[in-house]
């Protein structure tokens, strides 16, 4: 959550950053308005970087004077996939559904190993051709799990 982490009489508080879910949702609405018309905004995209940039922040201020711990890390992590990797689920499984009605064979069969990176949260370690173009694999619509690659980044990274 956006929320500034400070101490009071050695006690941590944690105090709502609106200016902070202001940005994320900025960040949000570009993403979406760039995948869907590119010709509005086309440097959108970059809201996913902002988001980078909003989590190593987050994150720093969460980890800010505190010890660095073996358990730390482990509710840490806890906490981020029970709250995210119930949804990439549920988004995973409703791609794959869409998939069969939408694509041709020969895509299906990508799309599932795609699935099998995106639930491994690897999308971005998905070998992919060398000639292949992010912007023109997002227009062709070829494998749904294509903006995986950016959660993938967030778990690996955090």
């Amino acid at each position: 959550a956006c929320k500034e982490v400070i101490l009071v009489n050695n006690q941590v508080m944690h105090e709502k950053r609106f200016d902070i879910q202001g940005l994320r949702a900025w960040a949000v609405i570009s993403v979406v308005i760039f995948h869907f018309f590119p010709n509005l905004l086309p440097y959108g995209y970059l809201g996913v970087d902002v988001f980078f940039v909003l989590s190593g922040y987050l994150i720093s201020l969460v980890l800010d004077g505190r010890p660095l711990a073996l358990k730390t890390f482990e509710n840490f992590y806890t906490k981020r996939l029970r709250r995210i990797f119930p949804l990439a689920i549920l988004v995973t499984f409703i791609n794959l559904i869409l998939m069969y009605y939408l694509l041709v064979e020969a895509e299906i069969v990508n799309g599932v190993k795609s699935a099998m990176y995106s639930l491994l949260f690897a999308m971005n370690l998905k070998p992919h051709n060398v000639q292949e173009d992010y912007f023109q694999a997002l227009e062709s619509a070829n494998d749904l799990f294509t903006h995986y690659w950016s959660l993938s980044v967030e778990i690996q990274f955090y």
